[in-house]
């Protein structure tokens, strides 16, 4: 398994100067000192809720094994309140334009995963040290990491978009924007674009790109190799054709009927039901290529006519719904096993594990075939009454007279 990730330059924390004990000369009138360190206590508290939230170092796969030593639980006081609202989903995505050593050399893997993360200090659920964790977990294996973008903005889908200005007049369409910052649509807006590109490089000449958020992988104990990944993919690709996209639900299955994905129509605004999970998607570079397109279109006509469209479960939702028929959708909230794990969310990982873990799919092609026979089938019903209508009515036909 292979990972290829994108990861900003950034410099250490600095740690907070102490106050050593018998630095205060024993004359000091005890009044004036319990004032001096109330006041040194209240400098420490601005500091430390200051939005002006401190650096990081440079985290690459050397650096973040230190990670234990300097972030996460063991300083749960340093980071500052921006820090500490941490947007959930800032997931930074990774493209490979280049070549790396390693696939030069011959580094091969049936499936490349696709991840990332950038900092945005003024989110609201997930301290910027609790990514460190997780991205620890994940930094396991080879990677390729690409850092030509230093924001989501710059990359090309964002750019032809209007950049920062659009997520910002996005914001005040959205209906969570007290939970959202303009900053995370970036990188929301841009995950099908990157991992297009890295199919494109193909680094690793994978036949699979699947992308995984930064922050999926929070259970330190329970570590996850996705060992079993490319045979679920090629036993899921033998049955359906080679550009068929895999997507996962979430909590909220979605619709078994045929109705639903129908009578979707492209000027229709987008369903803001969360049927489809942001953090896990994926399949052949012919697939990832035209979901990187659909989803386009779906972003670009809806911000045409100004509506919110900057979250990606609504958008990949619309894009579903309008090609159901290239589309298959692990229905989560069905999933069945002893080993699937506790979070709906995140049992893709185990399933990736090979563990014995199912997790029933909403088939897309197979539902059209059906649909095509059911119409075949009405068609050749209605041939026979319409057959059967002519031979009554021939038989019924009176008999000429002869004069």
């Amino acid at each position: 398994m292979t990972v290829s990730s994108l990861l900003p330059s950034t410099v250490g924390y600095m740690p907070l100067p102490s106050i050593p004990r018998g630095a205060l000369p024993s004359r000091f009138p005890r009044f004036n000192l319990g004032w001096l360190v109330s006041l040194v206590l209240f400098c420490v508290l601005v500091f430390s809720h200051s939005t002006l939230a401190p650096p990081i170092r440079r985290l690459d796969l050397e650096t973040v094994k230190s990670l234990p030593t300097k972030f996460g639980l063991r300083y749960p006081g340093i980071p500052s309140a921006a820090v500490r609202e941490e947007e959930e989903r800032i997931e930074i995505v990774e493209a490979v334009q280049e070549p790396e050593p390693e696939a030069r050399h011959g580094l091969q893997s049936d499936v490349t995963i696709v991840s990332g993360f950038y900092r945005v200090d003024s989110g609201k659920k997930h301290r910027v040290d609790e990514y460190h964790v997780w991205i620890k977990h994940f930094l396991e294996t080879p990677i390729t990491i690409n850092s030509t973008y230093p924001t989501a903005f710059q990359m090309p889908p964002l750019e032809n978009l209007g950049g920062e200005e659009w997520a910002i007049r996005q914001n005040k369409m959205d209906p969570e924007n007290w939970m959202h910052v303009h900053d995370i649509y970036g990188i929301w807006t841009a995950k099908p674009w990157l991992i297009n590109e890295v199919a494109k490089a193909n680094p690793y000449n994978s036949k699979y790109f699947m992308w995984v958020d930064a922050g999926s992988l929070r259970e330190p104990n329970v570590p996850h190799p996705f060992t079993g990944l490319a045979k679920h993919m090629d036993e899921i690709y033998a049955d359906v054709p080679h550009d068929t996209l895999l997507l996962a639900s979430t909590t909220v299955p979605f619709e078994e009927e045929l109705d639903y994905v129908q009578n979707a129509t492209r000027m229709q605004p987008n369903d803001p039901t969360e049927r489809l999970q942001g953090g896990w998607y994926g399949g052949t570079k012919e697939a990832v290529d035209w979901w990187q397109t659909e989803t386009t279109k779906v972003v670009v006509l809806q911000s045409a006519l100004n509506r919110f469209t900057a979250k990606e479960q609504p958008v990949w939702n619309q894009a579903a719904r309008l090609n159901w028929e290239k589309i298959l959708i692990q229905q989560n909230a069905f999933r069945y096993g002893p080993d699937c794990g506790y979070d709906f969310w995140f049992t893709f990982e185990y399933w990736s594990d090979g563990r014995n873990c199912t997790i029933p799919l909403w088939n897309g092609p197979q539902k059209a075939k059906d649909k095509q026979a059911r119409l075949l089938a009405q068609v050749k019903d209605e041939a026979v009454r319409l057959d059967d209508a002519r031979m009554v009515k021939v038989r019924k036909a009176p008999v000429e007279r002869r004069i």
